[in-house]
């Protein structure tokens, strides 16, 4: 066994190789998905948005941030009403707010989604 670090998409993984013997000129099962190095690869672009959801019944008291905002994690978003108690509802991750899917006094399910952040 030898032990290699490839890298994949500007990603490093270490990995184990096992020496199979002789090596053979004969096509595998795996032949037709190999890409040849002189065609170039498209960068993969990974989708990183967050979907905010409600966390209880409630109702939206006060909306703390606009479309285009820039947040950080823990930033208030709105502020959700649910037996008498107002909660503050916080951005997961620091991004960029795509949508905001509520309006100030709406009714919101457990589990509704509230807002998207890149």
């Amino acid at each position: 066994m030898k032990k290699l670090i490839i890298t994949v998409l500007g990603k490093s993984y270490e990995v184990l190789v096992e020496d199979m013997g002789e090596v053979t000129n004969e096509p595998s099962a795996y032949a037709e998905h190999i890409i040849p190095p002189s065609v170039p690869v498209a960068p993969v672009e990974r989708n990183t948005a967050v979907t905010v959801s409600a966390p209880m019944c409630g109702t939206v008291i006060e909306i703390t941030t606009s479309v285009g905002a820039e947040v950080g994690a823990g930033t208030p978003l709105l502020t959700l009403e649910a037996m008498k108690m107002q909660n503050v509802i916080p951005a997961p991750k620091d991004g960029k707010v795509r949508e905001i899917l509520v309006r100030k006094g709406d009714t919101v399910s457990t589990g509704a989604p509230m807002f998207i952040i890149d």
